[in-house]
């Protein structure tokens, strides 16, 4: 692109950054060059002016630093909250992403008294998910507390919130370690940690911000700092995380700021383009774009190795994945961390062979339910299954019979090499399968879809601003296709919908 002729969108970029005053929000969809075009843009800064990209993850930090000027620093946001964490503890403070979970697990023991009854690993799942929405939102009291678990549909209880307060409070007094949500979460909440001022401040993926982020980007910033905010609020996809839905329109809203528009896409065939247009107007075809290929009715055969399948859920890219390693095909799913927690849950188990463990896991299921219809006595079985906990240890046991049956393993320990076989993170040569999340920020030559009107949108998605991520998530799944984007109608996870 730095070869083209800028766009009118780009012209009217780097004339704000170099003649405009205040702050701009840039809107830039999927697609449009938007990490070229910012750093293009940098060299209309003076070398005087200290200037910071705060970039979304740490392998696009690496690529950044290579590329911009001398005055130019290039951070995560974790990074720069980790940076000013050594510099008040130096080597008094170790990271350590167990730290919540230990202090949990110290604490539970005098729950179960209180109780009079085991605290149950799902229970403790659920505090540590309410404690960590709260950080990243920066709950300053029980009632904010209990807004988030409400937004997150998280049922609770005022001891469960007076507990994850008590653990916050401990884990914030123990300063001898920190985890990944204390690099921001520290720095954001309390003001004696250091925080250099910058000059300018760059902001990428920023429809994806929560509120620590917005904090620290407010503690670096002097009363004259411009911010140049680049995103696109078709893109938030995270909320679940604790993402601020409304980040992007947010920003918009600071005092002299303008919205500039970054429309064209440049990945996308124009036949592509028409259905990401059927949900986000204002993108565009490059003018010299081909008309790749949209295909309705695509078959799963045609699927080679080089190329990408995308699926709301995790479940029907396991088994695809199996069947395509069964054909000879090389094939991966995305995903590292969903592999390593299905391990941990294999080893909780305690259980030698993958009978014992299906039982053991069928049990557990049984287990959670029997606890929501006491906690809930007005719930019938329809509710339950829709609960949160029991929705997220069900979808774990069926990725883990699904690979169990098959491969028709008999102990647990060839399982736990085949979940660390199927689940990677690099890319290989071979058929890249991933949900929709995991896809964020890639692209792809031929992009399959599967299971679409099964998973998307998601039927758990009932609020407003879930039911908004839905349709995202489907704009983004499209827009991740440079060539081809193929529906596959032939292959289901989903027997009743087979035809």
């Amino acid at each position: 692109m730095s070869k083209l002729t800028p766009s009118k969108y780009q012209a009217d970029i780097f004339n704000f950054v170099k003649n405009g005053k205040g702050n701009a929000v840039i809107n830039a969809v999927a697609g449009s060059g938007k990490t070229t075009t910012i750093i293009a843009s940098l060299k209309y800064i003076p070398l005087n002016v200290k200037v910071i990209f705060l970039a979304f993850n740490k392998s696009i930090v690496e690529d950044i630093k290579t590329r911009v000027p001398s005055n130019v620093v290039v951070k995560t946001f974790h990074s720069l909250g980790c940076s000013s964490i050594y510099k008040v503890y130096k080597n008094l403070c170790v990271l350590d992403n167990n730290k919540v979970f230990n202090i949990i697990n110290h604490l539970s023991a005098r729950w179960s008294l209180v109780d009079n009854k085991e605290v149950d690993p799902e229970y403790k799942f659920k505090i540590k998910t309410i404690v960590d929405l709260a950080r990243v939102t920066l709950c300053i009291d029980e009632e904010e507390m209990k807004v988030v678990c409400d937004k997150h549909q998280i049922e609770y209880t005022d001891k469960d919130i007076e507990r994850c307060f008590r653990i916050i409070e401990d884990a914030n007094n123990d300063i001898s370690v920190f985890d990944f949500n204390d690099m921001i979460y520290w720095p954001a909440r309390f003001d004696h940690f250091c925080l250099e001022k910058y000059d300018m401040i760059y902001i990428d993926e920023c429809q994806d911000l929560n509120k620590t982020q917005h904090k620290l980007i407010e503690k670096i910033s002097n009363p004259n700092t411009r911010i140049i905010a680049v995103g696109d609020r078709n893109q938030a996809i995270y909320g679940f995380t604790g993402a601020d839905s409304e980040s992007f329109d947010n920003l918009t809203k600071m005092p002299n700021t303008t919205l500039l528009p970054l429309s064209v896409s440049y990945r996308c065939g124009t036949e592509i383009i028409k259905l990401a247009k059927t949900i986000v107007g204002h993108i565009e075809a490059f003018e010299f774009a081909k008309a790749g290929v949209f295909d309705h009715s695509a078959s799963v055969t045609e699927v080679v190795e080089g190329d990408m399948v995308l699926c709301r859920n995790t479940a029907p890219l396991v088994k695809l994945c199996l069947e395509f390693l069964h054909q000879g095909k090389k094939a991966y799913v995305k995903g590292a961390d969903i592999g390593e927690d299905l391990v941990r849950l294999v080893v909780r188990s305690g259980k030698k062979t993958n009978s014992e463990l299906v039982m053991w896991l069928e049990y557990e299921l049984k287990k959670i339910s029997n606890q929501l219809k006491k906690r809930f006595t007005s719930y019938e079985d329809a509710q339950v299954a829709e609960h949160n906990s029991y929705v997220l240890f069900a979808e774990k046991q069926t990725l883990l019979t699904t690979i169990i049956t098959s491969e028709g393993f008999l102990y647990t320990k060839d399982l736990i090499v085949k979940i660390r076989q199927i689940f990677m993170d690099v890319y290989s040569s071979g058929v890249c399968l991933s949900t929709v999340h995991k896809a964020k920020g890639l692209e792809n030559d031929r992009v399959f879809i599967l299971d679409k009107e099964k998973t998307m949108p998601s039927k758990y998605a009932r609020l407003p601003w879930q039911r908004l991520q839905e349709k995202n998530l489907e704009y983004v799944a499209y827009t991740r296709a440079k060539d081809y984007l193929g529906f596959i109608i032939d292959w289901t996870f989903f027997p009743d919908a087979k035809k």
